[in-house]
């Protein structure tokens, strides 16, 4: 048991059995009448020293740069629009700095940096975070099981690049067969101890009444959380995912707030009374729910059992694919769990 401080802005929940750990996150998705705070959102994380922070500030804290944000998002855009792809109907000025010459580009961004993000460019902001652009918005799921399954598929990928650090091989190319998986000898090779690999992964939650109650799209108040939508038809595997987003707008005196959990902290403490009517005083707003990581493999089959895999989650041929590496992984971490060789494996 670590001897690490309480954190204030969150609620920590440890859990060391597969088991636990299901039924702790899955409780926050209860039905809104007994759920308090109604329906929840989840985020789930391959290394739970993670913090609920965009990863555009992920490398220094201190980082706004709001010019390069504005010229990455309008340079995906021009490339979606060259290759042919969709995109949600846009503002004339925005349409004018993708389509038009640079200079145009050039004026807008000096136009919108004071409000960035403003509202009208939020959508496409969630569309290229969604495949992998850095911004100041963070993925989460209103499932649960999606927010399960992003966790222990980052924690796989931590173990596998460690192993491969490690012993200079790919863990799913190492010989295995001349070791018993259930003895030590085995075990040693997996770096479970190594101090690249997390102690643990995690799943955050938090509910949409404690999200909105700070302020919801005003954008004149300090110390809000916004939920961001996409268009679901331009990205199928938010619908698969029951994706969205959220944005932190918010200060702590001159420093601005850029984790979830510390901007509703904050907001709760200048707004006691009305957020007790949302979260009774034996609830938390928003909670983190823990998992050691060489419990992984295990939580990969319950996952499988329960068909939240890489094929449901990002429906397609590259989903399908990944299923299989995703498969073997778990089995190279565990020979015991084999969710894919199985016995009466319908997906056979």
């Amino acid at each position: 048991m670590s001897d690490e401080p309480e954190p204030t802005s969150y609620q920590l929940v440890k859990c060391n059995t597969v088991e636990d750990f299901y039924r702790t996150v899955t409780r926050y998705m209860a039905p809104r009448e007994t759920n308090a705070g109604g329906r929840s959102v989840f985020r789930g994380v391959g290394d739970s020293d993670y913090l609920l922070c965009p990863s555009v500030f992920r490398q220094d804290p201190a980082r706004s740069d709001v010019d390069l944000e504005v010229s990455d998002l309008i340079f995906f855009l021009r490339q979606c629009s060259i290759s042919g792809m969709p995109l949600p109907p846009m503002h004339d000025d925005l349409n004018s700095a993708i389509y038009v010459h640079n200079d145009i580009a050039f004026d807008w961004k000096a136009n919108h940096a004071c409000s960035w993000p403003c509202q009208h460019v939020l959508p496409f902001l969630a569309l290229a975070q969604h495949h992998g652009v850095s911004t100041r918005l963070l993925d989460w799921t209103y499932d649960p099981m999606i927010a399960i399954y992003f966790a222990a598929t980052s924690s796989m990928e931590h173990v596998a690049t460690a192993f491969k650090l490690k012993h200079g091989e790919d863990l799913l190319g190492f010989n295995r067969d001349r070791f018993d998986p259930l003895q030590l000898a085995y075990k040693s090779y997996l770096p479970w101890s190594d101090s690249t690999v997390p102690k643990s992964l995690a799943v955050w939650c938090t509910s949409v009444a404690a999200v909105k109650a700070t302020g919801g799209s005003n954008e004149s108040n300090l110390n809000t959380v916004e939920l961001v939508h996409v268009p679901r038809s331009l990205a199928p595997n938010i619908l698969a995912q029951k994706g969205l987003f959220t944005l932190v707008r918010g200060f702590l005196g001159n420093t601005p707030i850029l984790c979830v959990d510390e901007a509703i902290a904050a907001w709760r403490c200048e707004n006691e009374d009305a957020f007790n009517k949302i979260h009774p005083t034996e609830h938390r707003e928003v909670v983190k729910v823990t998992l050691p990581t060489k419990l992984v493999a295990g939580l990969c089959e319950l996952l499988w059992q329960l068909e939240i895999t890489p094929a449901t989650v990002m429906p397609g041929f590259a989903g399908a694919a990944k299923a299989l590496r995703w498969a073997q992984l778990a089995y190279a971490l565990d020979k015991r769990a084999q969710p894919y060789l199985q016995k009466g494996d319908s997906l056979l």
